[in-house]
């Protein structure tokens, strides 16, 4: 057990709360992204972003992915080529200005005459609709990929005290006086603990950048480590400090690449304490 002042418990409590809440959106917008993705059906993702990124890019995100993607498993069914289980709703607000900024003139001035997708309007031009949904699909996995970067680094600004909590005030002795009756990994709790708590791809990410050896230490097993420390919650407290070493080992990798540990706290106790539990 890591103990925590009872002054700061609540205010670890609601810090801690409005980072589950963070996570949440980031794995909304994750699943949107699985969804979603690569369900173009005549515009590739390298046109998209040669010919439609920077056309699109001042569109404002403000509908949700529920919103603009209606899921459709029946769709699935009868265009097994797609495989597309969602439907575009082409009244949201994003959609209805997209679609007023494109047509097919512009299109046709636009990509090259040979291209693809010029050859099938001339011959079926009410496809273009298809070529507005495409763009549609791109634009939004852009957007959704802007916010789960803006909300990753909302869910450590909302940890911030846990976080200089934990680098200035837990040390490594402590940290091996909680980890000392690990004897087998609890997977039910580290399921638990884990499953609404940690950012999938950000956690993996972090587990690979750490199996690779560093200028001012080994490398080592985040994931081991997470499991081991999950294993050992006793009070429920304990999550906080849990989710802090986290965010510390995620956040600190620009510091680490950068060798800027005089400057980082958080790369420091990387180094010298994380790094060796």
């Amino acid at each position: 057990m890591i103990t925590i002042p009872n002054s700061t418990l609540h205010e670890f409590k609601h810090m801690f709360e409005k980072y589950r809440l963070y996570v949440n959106s980031m794995n909304i917008y994750m699943n949107a992204i699985r969804m979603i993705n690569g369900h173009h059906r005549y515009l590739n993702k390298e046109d998209f972003e040669k010919y439609y990124l920077n056309f699109t890019a001042d569109i404002e995100l403000v509908s949700s992915p529920i919103e603009s993607f209606i899921p459709d498993y029946g769709e699935f069914e009868q265009n097994e080529t797609k495989k597309r289980i969602f439907v575009v709703n082409r009244d949201v607000p994003e959609y209805e200005r997209l679609n007023k900024r494109m047509n097919i003139d512009d299109l046709f001035n636009t990509l090259p005459v040979t291209h693809d997708v010029v050859t099938l309007l001339k011959d079926k031009p009410e496809k273009f609709v298809d070529i507005v949904d495409d763009v549609f699909i791109y634009w939004n996995v852009n957007k959704y990929l802007d916010m789960i970067n803006l909300l990753r680094l909302k869910s450590i600004s909302a940890m911030t005290g846990c976080i200089e909590y934990v680098v200035q005030n837990i040390t490594l002795n402590q940290w091996k006086d909680f980890l000392s009756g690990t004897k087998k990994i609890n997977e039910e709790k580290c399921d638990k603990y884990q499953t609404d708590n940690l950012f999938e791809p950000d956690y993996l990410s972090t587990i690979d950048y750490y199996k690779q050896i560093h200028m001012e230490f080994d490398a080592f097993d985040v994931e081991e480590l997470i499991d081991r420390l999950c294993t050992n919650i006793i009070m429920k407290t304990d999550i906080y400090m849990i989710i802090a070493v986290y965010l510390i080992l995620s956040f600190s990798r620009v510091d680490i690449d950068n060798n800027a540990f005089d400057d980082s706290p958080c790369a420091t106790y990387v180094r010298d304490v994380l790094s060796k539990l």
